[in-house]
């Protein structure tokens, strides 16, 4: 059970690095194969931007985590800690407002791209395949934001962080 929270824990960190070591091995391979061959795998760009966006979903929960996304903190550092801990409720509210935007807006591309058949032009795959990325990174996102939304409301409010 500890092993699976570990995982849970460090899952978007785990997917980030398998996909930027597959975006090196098909760009290398891709840069082997042009200087040696003077050929050039046309699918390797289109799967090397495929993975860069779910590589960009997932840093973004991971930012949430870590509760290092972007903040003006010039005006809660000057608030007392309640005052300070309802911005953090706030802030967390608008952050839920728009990740469930882009999810519902999200499910309405993907909607599309499923009715029309797309495909990707070099792979061929269905493109619908990249654009899960989003509402992937939503559920992440939401996840995450929650997670450092009440840490961070619990430490400011009580003054004591989760554990203590």
């Amino acid at each position: 059970m500890v092993l699976i929270a570990k995982i849970w824990d460090r899952f978007e960190e785990i997917c980030i690095v398998l996909l930027l070591a597959f975006m090196t091995v098909v760009n290398f391979i891709n840069v082997i194969g042009r200087y040696f061959f003077s050929r050039s795998f046309s699918s390797a760009e289109e799967l090397v931007v495929t993975s860069f966006v779910y590589v960009s979903m997932f840093g973004i929960a991971v930012a949430y985590k870590r509760g290092a996304h972007l903040g003006m903190d010039l005006l809660t550092q000057r608030v007392p800690q309640k005052v300070r801990a309802w911005m953090v409720l706030f802030s967390l509210l608008c952050s839920l407002l728009l990740i469930s935007i882009i999810f519902y807006l999200s499910f309405d591309i993907i909607a599309s791209q499923m009715r029309t058949g797309e495909r990707a032009s070099a792979t061929g795959l269905p493109a619908y395949y990249q654009r899960i990325s989003i509402p992937l990174g939503c559920f992440l996102m939401t996840i995450r934001a929650i997670q450092w939304g009440v840490l961070e409301f619990r430490k400011d409010f009580f003054g004591k962080a989760k554990g203590d």
